[in-house]
């Protein structure tokens, strides 16, 4: 599925119609604005990352608006679907690895923010997932998690295509996610419920790893 997920017979645009109808957005109608927003304002705008790594970083559109908010930190992403990281490559300054995130990447490489944007719903080992992305992480950075949050099985029909793509094996709960983070040497900062412009509710959540 990852293979094919971007291609354009099965997304009807190429890559890169699809990278300019996203940047392109106005704030309003922007997701991608929303979130890098909020990331910001958490962060407070006096801090500033070294270096930043994307997990499923798809076409780089979230690293292209990030890469424009910390003009000084080094961007990495990890991205399994060829076009995708291939798009990510070519429209944004950041190093792509197209492969799925495990163990440590870009080797020597420490991060002091992570993005991991709808993927934990769709990873078998959370474990495993978690203990690699501490290990990138260092002692005071930033992870910043959004996933599907379980509200939405109370406000969405079951038949909802929410919950009939296959891929999706998690729905998570600000509650879960805390306890979970917290046994990997983290603390919960803030989190949010958003409600996107699909009418979907996302958990927002940023975590910072105080300990190993």
């Amino acid at each position: 599925m990852y293979e094919n997920y971007r291609s354009e017979d099965f997304r009807k645009e190429t890559p890169d119609e699809y990278f300019d109808r996203i940047i392109n957005y106005d704030s309003k109608h922007s997701e991608n604005y929303h979130k890098t927003n909020w990331i910001r304002e958490k962060l407070k705008e006096e801090w500033e990352p070294n270096n930043i790594l994307d997990i499923g970083s798809g076409g780089g559109v979230l690293l292209h608006t990030l890469g424009e908010i910390y003009k000084n930190a080094s961007l990495f992403g990890v991205e399994p679907t060829p076009n995708f990281a291939d798009l990510a490559s070519r429209r944004t300054r950041a190093e792509i690895k197209n492969d799925y995130f495990k163990g440590k990447p870009f080797k020597n490489k420490v991060f002091e923010l992570i993005t991991c944007c709808q993927v934990l719903e769709h990873v078998e080992d959370l474990q495993e997932f978690l203990l690699d992305i501490s290990n990138s992480l260092a002692i005071g950075g930033y992870v910043y998690i959004e996933v599907p949050d379980i509200s939405d099985f109370n406000e969405l029909p079951l038949d909802h295509s929410r919950f009939s793509e296959p891929s999706h094996l998690w729905y998570f709960s600000s509650e879960f996610l805390t306890k979970y983070f917290e046994s990997y040497g983290f603390q919960k900062q803030v989190d949010t419920v958003k409600k996107t412009v699909r009418n979907r509710n996302n958990l927002m959540i940023l975590m910072k790893k105080i300990s190993e």
